[in-house]
Formats: structure tokens, sequence, C-alpha cells
């Protein structure tokens, strides 16, 4: 009570005279796929099929030999797949300078100042003491009397006033990277394989 065979008709196969023959294939290289309602026959085609041994009878059917599926050759082939990816780094550049420098510029400055002068007052008084005895007509006289003045004197000195320090600190911003990477895609193409062949059959036990 075990399936040991599988009798398939072709369509557009007539039936001959002496029967109804049709082409056996062992159970062991067939697949049932339920969800497509087909047969799915493992490392036989479609003209090995047509080709495989015939029964007129379901004692020949019995007797028809074991069938072993093809064992999976030891060697496997493998395609690898890469893609490009980013690698980010930084390095230091110099993206601009500062120069501070100094030049001498001439300036006109005018500074209030208090000065002070001496001035010659004369005076004519009589004198009435005239007992005097010194006096000479004839002689000459002559009175010298400096005037003295406060003047401007400039003197110019050098003064520091102000003072330049340049520095530099380190800040961080975001910023975004942007490049075009190349990967690769598999792309399985399964219409030229030859060691699945499936066929809509129809067997019985």
């Amino acid at each position: 009570m075990k399936v040991r065979q599988l009798e398939v008709s072709f369509d557009g196969t007539a039936s001959s005279a002496s029967g109804d023959q049709r082409a056996v294939i062992p159970i062991e290289a067939a697949d049932l796929d339920r969800d497509e309602e087909c047969v799915i026959v493992h490392g036989l085609t479609l003209e090995q099929i047509r080709t495989s041994p015939t029964s007129t009878s379901r004692q020949a059917s019995a007797e028809s030999r074991t069938y072993e599926r093809p064992a999976a050759s030891p060697e496997s082939k493998r395609l690898t797949r890469a893609e490009e990816e980013l690698r980010i780094g930084k390095r230091a550049v110099q993206a601009g300078e500062v120069r501070v420098r100094k030049h001498v510029e001439t300036e006109h400055v005018t500074e209030p100042i208090t000065l002070e002068k001496e001035r010659v007052r004369v005076e004519r008084r009589p004198v009435t003491d005239a007992s005097r005895a010194d006096v000479r007509i004839g002689d000459e006289g002559e009175l010298v009397v400096p005037v003295m003045e406060e003047e401007a004197v400039v003197d110019k000195r050098a003064v520091v006033k102000e003072e330049v320090v340049v520095s530099k600190e380190r800040v961080s911003e975001r910023d975004t990277v942007e490049a075009d990477v190349r990967k690769e895609r598999f792309d399985v193409d399964e219409s030229g394989a030859a060691d699945r062949t499936r066929a809509d059959l129809k067997g019985r036990a």
C-alpha cells in the first residue's frame, strides 16, 4: 500500500490499440506542489521523461527499478557581492590667516596751558624830601629791569596705551559629507535551470 511509481501521459498523446501506454517515473524523483497543484520532477528533462520506460500493466510497473536522486556535487561555487563604504577621515588644512600690523599716523593735537608773564609798570611820584645831598646835575642814570615770562615747552615721549593679544581656540561644528557609492546586487535568473523540470502532470498510484 505504498506509491512507488507515477504513470504519466502527455497532452495530445493518443492511446495505443494494445492498451494505455504511459511513461513511468519513480516516485523518488517527484515532489508534489500542493499550492500550484503540479508535480515537480527532479533531475529529468522533458525529453528524458518522454523516452522513459513504459508499462502496459500494473505488474510491469511494479517491477520498475528504484530511482535515486542525483547526489549533489561536493564542489560548490560561490559568487561574492561587494559594495563601497565611505571611510571619512579628517586632516588639518589652512583655511585662512589673520595678520596684525601697526603703522604710524600723525595727528595734530591742541592742549590748553596757562602761562605767566611779568609786566612792567612805570610810576612817577614827586619827591618831597629836598634834603638829600647826593644829587648832582648831569649824572646819567639808567635802570635795567629784566622782565620774565613763561613759555610752553613741548616734549614728547612714547607711552604704551593699548595692546593686541592674538590667540586661537578650537570649535566644533556639524557638517555633512556627500558621496556616491557603488553596490553590487545579485540578479538570479532561473529561466535556464536544467536540474528541475516543472510540468503539469497527471499522476496516479
